[in-house]
C-alpha cells in the first residue's frame, strides 16, 4: 500500500476474537490467527476488534467501540492499556454513539472522547513502551492467557 500512497495511514481490520470459529481461520486459536496474519502481511500496526472482558490477547492498537457513557469510555479505554495495547482508536456507527452528528457536528461522545483522550495522554509516559508482563485476574471464570491473582 505504501508503494501506492505513503502520506496516509491504512489498515484492515480483521475478525474479532469473540467471532472467532477456528475452523474459519483454519488455527488453533485466535493469537495464531494474528500472528499468522502478520507473518504474512507484515504492516505497521494490526487492527482487530478485541474484547478483553470476553477473551484475552496482548493487542498493539485497538478500537473502542459504542461509547454511551463516560464511565463506559474510561473501562473500554483504561482495560484496553491495561492488556498492553500502544494506540487506542475510536470507532462507531455514524448516529450510533458517534462523536458527529449526520450534519457533522459535535456531540456530547465528542466531549466524552476528548476528555479520556486527554486524560490518557497526561499518562503516556507511564503506557508508552510499556511492555506486558502478566495479567491477572480474580474471580471463578480466568480467561486465556491470564493468570489467577494470589490472595
Amino acid at each position: 500500500m505504501k508503494a501506492v500512497d505513503e502520506k496516509h495511514y491504512s489498515f484492515v481490520n480483521l475478525y474479532p476474537n469473540i467471532n472467532s470459529n477456528q475452523s474459519k481461520f483454519g488455527t488453533k486459536d485466535y493469537k495464531e490467527y494474528i500472528d499468522t496474519f502478520d507473518k504474512i502481511f507484515p504492516a505497521p500496526y494490526l487492527s482487530f476488534d478485541f474484547y478483553q472482558l470476553y477473551k484475552t490477547y496482548k493487542p498493539e492498537k485497538t478500537f473502542i467501540h459504542d461509547i454511551p457513557t463516560l464511565a463506559g469510555l474510561r473501562l473500554q479505554t483504561y482495560v484496553n492499556l491495561a492488556y498492553g495495547a500502544q494506540g487506542i482508536e475510536y470507532w462507531s456507527f455514524r448516529g450510533f454513539g458517534s462523536p458527529l452528528d449526520a450534519q457533522g457536528k459535535r456531540t456530547v461522545v465528542y466531549d466524552r472522547l476528548q476528555k479520556v483522550s486527554n486524560e490518557i495522554q497526561n499518562l503516556s509516559g507511564v503506557f508508552m513502551g510499556a511492555k506486558l508482563i502478566a495479567v491477572v485476574q480474580t474471580g471463578l471464570n480466568i480467561p486465556n492467557e491470564t493468570r489467577r491473582m494470589g490472595l
